[in-house]
C-alpha cells in the first residue's frame, strides 16, 4: 500500500492517554535553568553558527515528553539532550531530518534515540560521498515497525539492505529524563521548525506514526535511483566511526575507500555522472506518495512499483546485469523492462542487490561481484589448456577472491601512501614550526629572566624603603612626644607671664593709691579727684597713654 498524495499529517499533538506508561512515567531532570545552562556550556546546539539563535529552557514539574506544547507558543518542541550530545544533532534540523520526521509523522523525541544514529550516519555518509541525502533513499534502506505501541518509534534496516551494522549506543540509563524545551530566540529571525512559514514536522507526539516498509522506486528521481544503486553495493560502514570522523573529510575518505564499489577511475566517473544528474539546489524533497506502508503490504499486487517492499522475499535472476558508464550518463546494456522488476543475487549470500541498483555499475576490480574468470578469458592470452587448468575445481574461486583482494589491497596501499606523503609534509612543516617556537621560547625565557631580576631588585628596594619608613615613623613618634612636652612647657610659661602681668598691675595700682594718700596727708586741701593711673601729663594736660 502506498501513501496517497492527499493524505494529511496527523495533528502534531495528541492526548497522553494513547501513550505507554513507560513514556508517561518520566519527568525531565532539566527542571531549572542552571542545569540547562550547564548542559549548554558543554556542546554547540545551533546549526546557524550563532548559539544565541536557539533557546533551550527547562521543563516545569509534571511535564512529560509526550505532553502537549504550551499554548501561545508558535514553535516549541522537546529534544533529548542525550541525542544532541551523542550524535551531534543541531537545531534547526537539516531539511533531510525534517523530511524524515514529516514522512514518519513523529515529533523529534518520538524517534528512539538509537534510531537517530542511523539518520545522522546516513547524512554523514552522503556528505562524505558528495551526495544529497533524501528521505526516499533513506527509506529504501530503513523503515519502522511496531509503531502502534504508543512508545518510542524504532528505525531499523530492511532485511538485506542495511548500510550499517548493529549499533550500540553509550546512552546512560536516564536518557528518558534528558528532554528539554527547544525554541527560537525572540531576537532572531531563525525558525526551529518551519521553512518559508510552513511547519515541516509534528512538534508534539502523534498517536499514529507511519509504519514504513520501503519507498517506491518509481517515485524516486533519477538522481535518487542512482544514489540507491551506489549505496546498495557499498560494504557496511561502522556508525561509531562515521560519527567520530564527522568534519574530517580526509579521514572519512580514507576510511570509506575500502568500502566503496568500483575502481578509483570508474568511481570518479560515476560520481561525476551523479553530480550532473543532481537536482538544482542542495535538497531533494521526497514525495509522501512514495512511502510504502507496512500495514498495506498484503495489497502490494495492486501497486505499480519496480522495487519490492523491504520485508518481501527477493527474486534472484539467473544473471547479473551489466552496465557501462560513459561520460555523464549511466547506460543500461542488457536489461529488458521485464527484468528490471527482478533482483540480482550476490554470490556467497549477504544482502541482495536490486537490478536497478546493479544496472548502475559495470563489473569492476573493486567489487566482490567482479567476474575475474571472465576478465582473464577476455583479456589474458592463455591457451585453452592453460585456461582449463587454471579454472579447474575451486581454483577458480580462489583466483577470483585472491585477485579481487589483491587489487583492493593495492588501491588501499596507494591511498595510504598518499596519506603518508601528506602526513610527512605536515610533519616536516610541524618540525619547522617547532624550531621557530623554540627560538621564540628562548627569547621569551631570557625576557622572563630579566624581568625576574628586575623584580628582585624592586623587591629589595621596597624592603629598604620599608625599613627607612619604619625608622621615620619611630623618629616621628619621638618628635611628636617632644613637641607635646614643649607645648606643655609653653602653655605653663604663658600662664606664668599672665600671672606676672596681673601682679605687676596690682602692684602699680597699690603704689598709685599710696601716693595719693600721702599727698592728701601733706596737703589736705588738694583736689586729687582728677588723677588717673592710666593717664599721663602731656603739655600741661592729662591724656591717655599712647
Amino acid at each position: 500500500m502506498v501513501r496517497g498524495k492527499g493524505t494529511q499529517l496527523a495533528r502534531p499533538e495528541s492526548d497522553t492517554e494513547c501513550f505507554s506508561d513507560d513514556v508517561q512515567r518520566y519527568e525531565s531532570t532539566y527542571n531549572d535553568q542552571s542545569k540547562v545552562d550547564f548542559f549548554r556550556s558543554k556542546i554547540m546546539v545551533s546549526s546557524t553558527m550563532r548559539e544565541e539563535d536557539i533557546i533551550l529552557t527547562p521543563c516545569p514539574p509534571g511535564e512529560k515528553v509526550c505532553t502537549m506544547r504550551p499554548k501561545g507558543v508558535k514553535e516549541i518542541f522537546h529534544m533529548y539532550g542525550a541525542v544532541l550530545e551523542e550524535f551531534g544533532v543541531k537545531i534547526p534540523f537539516t531539511l533531510f531530518e525534517m523530511d524524515v520526521l514529516r514522512l514518519l509523522n513523529v515529533a523529534p523525541t518520538q524517534i528512539h534515540p538509537n534510531s537517530w544514529a542511523f539518520i545522522r550516519g546516513f547524512e554523514i555518509l552522503c556528505e562524505a560521498l558528495d551526495m544529497i541525502p533524501s528521505a526516499g533513499v533513506f527509506f529504501h534502506f530503513y523503515g519502522t515497525k511496531g509503531v502502534d505501541k504508543g512508545s518510542w518509534v524504532p528505525i531499523s534496516a530492511h532485511p538485506g539492505k542495511q548500510l550499517f551494522p548493529a549499533f550500540a549506543s553509550n546512552f546512560k540509563r536516564d536518557w528518558k529524563k534528558s528532554f528539554l524545551r527547544v525554541e527560537a530566540s525572540k531576537n532572531s529571525s531563525v525558525s526551529v521548525a518551519s521553512v518559508a512559514g510552513e511547519v515541516k514536522f509534528p512538534l508534539g507526539w502523534t498517536a499514529n506514526p507511519v509504519a514504513v516498509s520501503g519507498y517506491e522506486y518509481k517515485k524516486m528521481s533519477p538522481y535518487e535511483q542512482d544514489v540507491v544503486g551506489f549505496l546498495d553495493r557499498m560494504l557496511h560502514t561502522d556508525l561509531r566511526k562515521l560519527l567520530n570522523k564527522e568534519g574530517d573529510s580526509e579521514d572519512l575518505e580514507l576510511y570509506l575507500l575500502p568500502m566503496l564499489p568500483l575502481s578509483g577511475k570508474e568511481r570518479r566517473k560515476y560520481l561525476e555522472a551523479l553530480k550532473e544528474k543532481r537536482a538544482s539546489g542542495e535538497h531533494i524533497a521526497s514525495d509522501p506518495a512514495g512511502v510504502i506502508l507496512r500495514k498495506g503490504a498484503k495489497k502490494r499486487e495492486n501497486v505499480s512499483s519496480s522495487e519490492p517492499a523491504g520485508g518481501d522475499l527477493d527474486v534472484v535472476p539467473e544473471k547479473v546485469a551489466e552496465v557501462e558508464v560513459t561520460g555523464g550518463a549511466v547506460n543500461d546494456l542488457t536489461l529488458s523492462p521485464a527484468k528490471k522488476k527482478m533482483k540480482a543475487g550476490r554470490k556467497g549470500g549477504g544482502r541482495t542487490l536490486s537490478v536497478e541498483a546493479g544496472a548502475a555499475f559495470e563489473a569492476s576490480f573493486w567489487h566482490r561481484d567482479f567476474d575475474y574468470r571472465r576478465y582473464m578469458e577476455e583479456n589474458v592470452p592463455f591457451s585453452a589448456v592453460d585456461k582449463d587448468a587454471a579454472f579447474h575445481g575451486k581454483f577458480d574461486e580462489l583466483v577470483q577472491d585472491a585477485g579481487t583482494s589483491a587489487l583492493r589491497t593495492l588501491l588501499y596501499i596507494q591511498s595510504m601512501e598518499r596519506k603518508h606523503e601528506a602526513l610527512e609534509k605536515e610533519y616536516q612543516d610541524s618540525v619547522k614550526d617547532v624550531e621557530k617556537f623554540k627560538h621564540k621560547a628562548t627569547a621569551f625565557e631570557e625576557r622572563v629572566e630579566g624581568l625576574l631580576k628586575d623584580k628582585s631588585a624592586l623587591e629589595k628596594t621596597v624592603a629598604d624603603m620599608e625599613k627607612e619608613k619604619s625608622s621615620w615613623e619611630e623618629e616621628k613618634k619621638t618628635l611628636e612626644a617632644q613637641n607635646a612636652k614643649l607645648q606643655g612647657d609653653l602653655n605653663k610659661a604663658k600662664g606664668e607671664v599672665e600671672d606676672g602681668k596681673m601682679a605687676l598691675v596690682s602692684f602699680f595700682e597699690d603704689g598709685f593709691e599710696r601716693a595719693k594718700s600721702q599727698a592728701l596727708h601733706f596737703y589736705p586741701d588738694l583736689d586729687l579727684s582728677g588723677l588717673n593711673s592710666l593717664k599721663i601729663v602731656q603739655d600741661g594736660e592729662l591724656v591717655d597713654e599712647p
